[in-house]
């Protein structure tokens, strides 16, 4: 199965311009603690529930909690790492989560950090054509390992909360992607906002000091409302979606599912 793979990563590399079906959506955070990996799950099952084949990937390299958070028994520990390293297949990793959503990532033991990851199974899995959404639970803050992943993502999807510190992150890992030119488009969801006035100062905020001084364009996908059903379902382990499946949290996640359908991609690579 191995050489298979190499075969298929040599294919992918030399068709740069690969057209999948399979469109892959990375949720990324200028700072830990933002409810980046809550909403990575949901937003999975929210994409699922509009009758999507749905895979999530856990990219927070060395600290993958996904599994842990749906209450999955991880059997694969470890082998996530050797694929990281190209030493195994994407296919071999695959972990059944009884929810009709594929989960590939790190097992709840924390495993190795690598510094150097190998990204391009995710060109293989696009390649492929399984899967019509992929959604990438990713670090928080930006490093070289965070840089090279989005060269896989066709929709970058920063998480911010109104608080001052998240805004302010949020804008530095823009600049940075926009420095290394790795894309100029973005997405804002905001999360544990009180209001929607409150979620839509938080985008205005960061609008206005992108396009006068990157020369970006930061889209708002829209905010999830603060409520306890997400602290809950950390707690018990179980996702939010299936708990409260029309809480204030997961309304508002469905309504960010359906305008992620909806984006037109043609542009979203854009630099």
């Amino acid at each position: 199965m191995f050489d298979q793979a190499e075969t298929l990563r040599k294919l992918v590399k030399e068709k740069k311009n690969f057209d999948a079906n399979t469109k892959t959506i990375g949720v990324f955070s200028g700072k830990g603690g933002v409810g980046k990996s809550s909403f990575a799950i949901n937003l999975a099952f929210a994409l699922k529930d509009l009758n999507k084949k749905v895979m999530l990937v856990d990219c927070d390299i060395g600290l993958y909690n996904l599994s842990l958070l749906m209450g999955i028994e991880h059997e694969k520990t470890g082998q996530f790492t050797k694929m990281l390293l190209g030493e195994s297949n994407w296919e071999e990793n695959l972990q059944d989560t009884a929810y009709d959503i594929d989960l590939l990532g790190g097992g709840i033991e924390k495993e190795q950090n690598i510094s150097d990851p190998k990204f391009d199974f995710i060109s293989e899995i696009k390649a492929k054509n399984a899967y019509q959404y992929i959604v990438i639970d990713t670090g928080p803050g930006i490093n070289q390992s965070i840089l090279n992943l989005f060269e896989f993502t066709d929709i970058n999807t920063i998480i911010t909360t109104p608080e001052l510190t998240s805004i302010t992150d949020s804008y530095a890992m823009m600049k940075s992607l926009v420095t290394e030119k790795k894309t100029n488009l973005f997405h804002l969801v905001v999360n544990r906002s009180t209001s929607s006035e409150e979620a839509d100062a938080t985008y205005f905020k960061l609008d206005n000091v992108i396009k006068k001084f990157l020369n970006a364009h930061l889209e708002f996908l829209g905010y999830i409302p603060e409520d306890r059903i997400m602290k809950s379902s950390i707690k018990h382990q179980y996702p939010a979606f299936l708990s409260k499946p029309y809480a204030p949290s997961i309304i508002g996640i469905r309504s960010i599912a359906r305008k992620l359908i909806s984006l037109d991609l043609t542009t979203e690579r854009s630099v």
